[in-house]
Formats: structure tokens, sequence, C-alpha cells
């Protein structure tokens, strides 16, 4: 158990931006701060702050790393202590997360814009490949944003930082479909049908009491 009374409130170096606004969340303990938007199965927002409220001197990217792994959900959070700042986002970023460094400071928002428009770039600072990419196609590649230092969360990705520590970005998880494992029809058939009655018995689980409605394709599909 930490003592609380001994740590340090103003070593984090992190501003968190989120507005309470488009489903976004915030939960605090009195020395946890969680921020949290979408769903998560098995868990919410006390879950998770309870989960990590006596794990300070044991914290780091790779437990939450192994935490976002095993969860299943479409989500972005942000968790600040004292001294640390995790924002991550689900393996498919269904819900995007923008940081960009301000001083020796960190900016986190899910608003680009805003963000841009807190840090204070300029056109000065536009990244002209990014651009281009824009121009060409609509949006840029992999997590590059319009401004240089600017950074757009990567799907899967996890951003932690430390107080006096540099900030680590970490991929908790990483879409591989070219890794196969060569098995016979059945076999492959077999797992198809287990994965399958998996996820409609998550996805039962977690209705709660809700109704869950079922349109059908009347053949046109």
């Amino acid at each position: 158990m930490i003592d609380r009374s001994q740590v340090e409130q103003k070593d984090n170096r992190v501003k968190v931006a989120i507005k309470p606004e488009f489903g976004w969340r915030q939960y605090n303990n009195g020395y946890l701060t969680l921020w949290l938007k979408g769903w998560i199965s098995g868990e919410n927002g006390e879950s998770i702050l309870r989960r990590f409220a006596d794990a300070e001197s044991q914290i780091d990217a790779s437990l939450f790393g192994k935490f976002l792994a095993g969860v299943c959900g479409h989500f972005a959070l942000v968790l600040q202590g004292p001294r640390f700042t995790l924002a991550a986002v689900d393996c498919v970023r269904s819900i995007p997360l923008t940081l960009a460094p301000k001083g020796e400071d960190w900016v986190i928002d899910d608003q680009g814009d805003r963000l841009r428009r807190a840090v204070g770039f300029s056109r000065k600072d536009v990244d002209m490949n990014a651009a281009c990419a824009i121009a060409m196609a609509g949006y840029t590649i992999d997590n590059l944003s319009l401004y240089r230092g600017l950074q757009v969360m990567a799907p899967g990705e996890l951003f932690f930082i430390v107080a006096e520590k540099a900030p680590v970005k970490q991929r908790y998880y990483k879409y591989r479909p070219w890794q196969i494992e060569e098995r016979d029809i059945n076999t492959n058939r077999i797992a198809l049908a287990e994965r399958t009655l998996k996820i409609m018995d998550r996805t039962i689980s977690s209705l709660d009491g809700r109704p869950l409605i079922i349109p059908l394709s009347a053949g046109n599909d």
C-alpha cells in the first residue's frame, strides 16, 4: 500500500485537455484520474481505478500493455497519477487520441485541432509529406499528422510517461495477418465455430438486461 501523503503531486508532466463531451467520462478516486470513452468487456471506470490504485511503485508500460492486451472492447483512455500518465487506444483505434510536446511537458487530447491550438502549431509546422498524402488520398499514412510534432496514436498503441523519464510508446497489439498457421479444413471449421460461439457468449453476457436487435438481410446480401 502506498503512503499517498508522501507522494509529490506536482511531478506530472502531462496535461490532459480532454473535455467531458462526446461520450468521454472522468473518474477519480482522490489519487488516480481516469478519462474513458467507449466500452471494455468486464470493466468500467471504477474497476480500472481499483485495479491500479495501489500499483504506483510497480507501474510501467509492460504492466499496462499486459492488461490492455487481455481486454475486449472499443475504447480510448487516459490514466493519470501523481507521477505517471498512460494513454491508450484499442487495437483498431476506433476512438482516436492525439498528443504533442509543449516545452518539456506534453498535452493529450481527442480533438486534434484543439490540441494544435493549445501547443501553438501554425502553418510553418506543416509536414509537407503528410500534406502531400492528404492531397492525394485524403488521409495520411500510418500515424502521421498534418503537423510535425502532433502525434496520432496508432491502433493497439499506448503512450506512457513517468515524471523524470522519457516517454515510452509501445504497441501492445500488432495485426499480422500474413503470419498464418497451416491447418486442415476441419480444424479451421471447428476453430471458427468455437470463436463465433465465444463472441456470441461475450455479447450476450454484456447485455445486462438490454434488448438485442438483429436486422435481417431479407435475402439481399
